[in-house]
């Protein structure tokens, strides 16, 4: 069974030749690795020239400039043949050689499931009675509306760590939110049309750097952008829910967004703004003011 692992990159010569390295030592030899380049204004095919002579690699560029969520949406139509994707972004990698191998032994079991999902290390977080199955030891399958509802309770996400089923994706127009979180949105809608095994392994690094676009999120347009797909992913679930599970998620979905704003106060040392929000949000209670606490005393990360 061929398994597409499309790279979609754009202005990333520092990293992309771990990134492809990465994807040639999997263990799996089913592979189609499709580099899809957006129109970079560096030479990212001479930098990885040499490791285009393994017949499991291919090379695309972008006559124009598409942008980030634009470029996964083509990759996945024009070029992906693979029965199963993940997506590894241009700056990321793979750590574990046996990732793909091993989940598509998993799915093989499995033929209701359309996505795995690994670097799932809070899996104690889904109530028992959500579970449909323990494969093994860090290994759930559990029903799509479950992986949709408990979505906001894991503190991750990685794009990365995401092998779905292609034919299924397409059938729900994947990669079709106009904002940065389209990939994200696009698992949640994906959950909606069948189960999920996750996995508690780290299988690869997500690479925050000083160029990635994960770093735009805080702009003005792309909160606008990411309101607007929020609000349209919404609509698409209500066909697929039941109100219980609807109502479920939109709980969760307000508490992440409030801690989220806890962090980024507790970041920026804002008392005031973290007064006002318990105010608005009337959450006067002990937890709430011990989590910002411990925030705002942290050493700042640098990644």
């Amino acid at each position: 069974m061929k398994v597409t692992i499309q790279i979609p990159t754009y202005n990333q010569v520092k990293y992309i030749r771990k990134a492809v390295v990465s994807c040639l030592e999997m263990n799996y030899e089913d592979l189609e690795i499709n580099i899809v380049d957006d129109s970079s204004t560096e030479d990212t095919e001479h930098e990885i020239k040499d490791l285009l002579n393994d017949t499991r690699v291919n090379f695309y560029r972008n006559k124009v400039n598409l942008g980030r969520v634009k470029n996964y949406y083509k990759s996945l139509r024009e070029y992906a043949t693979g029965e199963w994707v993940v997506n590894l972004d241009g700056d990321d990698y793979f750590t574990d050689c046996e990732f793909i191998s091993r989940a598509v032994k998993n799915v093989l079991q499995c033929p209701s499931v359309v996505m795995y999902h690994s670097n799932f290390f809070d899996l104690g977080k889904i109530h028992n009675r959500d579970v449909e199955k323990r494969i093994s030891k860090g290994l759930n399958l559990i029903k799509g509306s479950s992986y949709i509802k408990y979505r906001h309770r894991f503190n991750h996400f990685y794009h990365l760590s995401a092998l779905f089923k292609r034919v299924v994706a397409l059938q729900c127009d994947f990669y079709s939110f106009d904002s940065l979180n389209t990939d994200s949105l696009s698992l949640l809608k994906l959950a909606t049309l069948g189960d999920v095994l996750l996995e508690n392994r780290e299988v690869g690094v997500w690479n925050i750097n000083p160029n990635s676009e994960s770093r735009q999120y805080e702009t003005e347009i792309n909160k606008e952008k990411y309101r607007i797909a929020e609000l349209e992913l919404l609509s698409y679930l209500e066909g697929f829910l039941t109100k219980q599970e609807m109502e479920f998620y939109k709980k969760e979905q307000s508490r992440t967004k409030f801690n989220i704003e806890i962090y980024k106060a507790a970041e920026e040392k804002n008392f005031s703004e973290f007064f006002r929000m318990i105010y608005n949000e009337k959450r006067f209670d002990l937890n709430t003011i011990k989590q910002f606490t411990k925030l705002f005393f942290a050493k700042k990360s640098v990644n």
